[in-house]
């Protein structure tokens, strides 16, 4: 089943603004990435999205604040590609888990953790 793109970018308005960062998962990032360079622009503002949400309480502009969004983009793709059994959850924890992965930022657990429990 492919997915409106513009159906998609108003659902993840929604959602990032409503904190509910776990809109997709790394399956449906990967086939939104896969489908075309369009759909490559609109991720970007998934990405800004939850990199906004997840900035202060996790610090990500201490250690990727000049990093260029496709940049961060291309790591959470590489991160699902290099664990594939990983796309399965929500793409707020992805995201934290590729940032990690890429640049070595020190994320703390009990912060992912919290986040967690305020969305479910």
């Amino acid at each position: 089943m492919k997915m409106n793109i513009k159906k998609f970018v108003l659902c993840l308005f929604v959602s990032v603004q409503c904190s509910h960062l776990s809109a997709i998962d790394g399956n449906a990032f990967l086939e939104l990435r896969r489908s075309g360079e369009e759909q490559v622009g609109y991720l970007n503002y998934y990405i800004l999205g939850i990199y906004d949400a997840l900035d202060k309480p996790l610090g990500l502009s201490d250690c990727v604040g000049g990093v260029q969004l496709i940049a961060l983009q291309d790591a959470v793709v590489n991160y699902l590609e290099e664990y594939p059994s990983a796309r399965v959850l929500p793409m707020y924890s992805l995201f934290a888990l590729a940032i990690s992965d890429e640049w070595s930022c020190d994320i703390p657990n009990e912060a992912l953790n919290k986040m967690q429990e305020k969305l479910y």
